[in-house]
């Protein structure tokens, strides 16, 4: 297969994982998600009390996605916490009710891929712009997600629910008790480099001994070598991150539109956070059902974490729609 198709072939994956830029980084499932994992987290929700934005407009988008009409966000809408503030200001283009809804709720991964599979299809296929504000300049991350929900209650009638249920999984281990990989370390406690203190964190991609400048989020790195025709390359990292963020990490390349349909729960006993990087080839990224069906990656989470799946059955977390309606307009 010539070089171009290869790159078409991977360009969307790759822009599903450039979610945000700090200083010229992209990162994804941004900051430390509270709990054991995004699958088995507790509803975001349930200690917020209601919040509304001040003044808001959510319009039909009908223009569809072109150069002078961009997607557009003015703050990323994955589950993590990293958060630029805004000022009270809240404003999106060409988004579909689906990823409104997952920010709203602080939807993992897996919850995502769950929500597609439950909703009408005009959630998944109607996208929308919205210019909302609010007085309180100091608005967290948390702030707009429970903002989001009442707008989406008074907009769309959303009524949502939450409950864990039983379901595959896949347990992530370490391949041999007690020994991590050679790209992986438990994070040094005396590593003063992640308090805000140092600025490189915020202007270089990676620190001297090559793992991610930026403390607390999983970034995609830089790849030292070139693709070739049947192999293109990605890298992925974290520093100062628990390694259920590590575990959610890997449920990116095949959770929702790729395959992997099961989420990761960290079962490695492993205690404190690590730092880590993992660079994978295309091989190893192929639309895959199983971990088995892409051996290449089996064999680099193993060579490079000392680390392996396990197929297995547990209590997930999970998001249902009860009702939703169409817009109703301004």
């Amino acid at each position: 297969m010539a070089m171009e198709a290869w790159r078409e072939r991977f360009r969307p994956l790759k822009a599903r994982l450039s979610r945000f830029i700090v200083g010229g980084t992209a990162i994804l499932f941004l900051g430390l998600m509270s709990g054991a994992s995004g699958a088995r987290a507790q509803a975001a929700s349930t200690a917020v009390p209601k919040q509304e934005f001040d003044v808001a407009s959510v319009r039909l988008n009908k223009d569809g996605v072109t150069p002078q009409s961009p997607v557009f966000t003015n703050m990323d809408l994955d589950p993590g916490d990293l958060f630029v503030p805004t000022h009270g200001v809240f404003a999106l283009r060409n988004k579909s009710l689906r990823t409104l809804i997952a920010f709203a709720y602080k939807m993992s991964g897996d919850q995502q891929n769950f929500l597609k599979q439950n909703v009408p299809d005009f959630v998944l296929s109607e996208r929308f712009d919205i210019q909302a504000r609010s007085l309180n300049k100091d608005a967290t991350k948390d702030d707009y997600r429970a903002m989001m929900r009442s707008l989406l209650e008074e907009r769309f009638r959303l009524k949502v629910h939450n409950e864990t249920r039983e379901a595959k999984v896949y347990d992530l281990l370490l391949a041999s008790p007690g020994k991590l990989g050679r790209t992986l370390r438990l994070h040094p406690v005396d590593d003063k480099t992640c308090d805000g203190s140092d600025s490189k964190q915020q202007s270089s991609k990676l620190m001297p001994d090559g793992y991610p400048a930026i403390c607390g989020a999983i970034s995609e790195l830089p790849w030292g070598g070139k693709p070739t025709e049947t192999r293109y390359s990605m890298g992925l990292g974290g520093r100062n991150v628990p390694v259920s963020l590590l575990a959610a990490a890997l449920t990116a390349p095949y959770t929702g539109d790729t395959g992997l349909d099961h989420a990761v729960i960290d079962t490695t006993g492993i205690a404190g956070n690590v730092d880590f990087t993992l660079r994978l080839g295309y091989d190893e990224i192929e639309s895959t059902n199983t971990p088995d069906t892409a051996p290449l990656f089996a064999q680099e989470l193993r060579d490079q974490l000392g680390m392996k799946l396990k197929a297995d059955k547990g209590t997930i977390n999970v998001y249902v729609v009860d009702h939703v309606e169409h817009l109703i307009e301004n």
